[in-house]
């Protein structure tokens, strides 16, 4: 079972108007910015077949900067690799080196 660092991997979320007050990004940790009652689809299904609905737009400022997605990237391959199991040695040395260079990212460029 992974814990929960590897599941943190959300930098927008679309709770229901007024449900939420702050959200926290789950990559870098910064509080994230807010667009309130807004009227858009929140999934793929939901956008191809041209629905919306009113929610909070919460999203991280940082999310597009390449140190965050890159972040993001190696939280998703250590997920995929332990949802396929394929090999548990190889998931621990993943687990060890990605997070190693997730610390590294985030004292580089979260601090800031």
């Amino acid at each position: 079972m992974l814990e929960k660092f590897w599941y943190e991997t959300g930098s927008n979320y679309f709770p229901e108007p007024g449900k939420i007050k702050v959200a926290t990004c789950g990559i870098c940790k910064a509080q994230m910015e807010v667009e309130r009652d807004a009227l858009r689809a929140t999934c793929l299904a939901e956008a191809l077949a041209g629905r919306k609905h009113r929610c909070d737009y919460f999203f991280c400022s940082r999310q597009n900067e390449a140190w965050h997605q890159r972040i993001h990237c190696l939280k998703m391959d250590v997920y995929r690799e332990a949802i396929n199991r394929h090999d548990l040695i190889n998931l621990e040395k993943m687990k060890k080196a990605a997070k190693k260079e997730i610390l590294k990212l985030l004292k580089a460029h979260a601090t800031r």
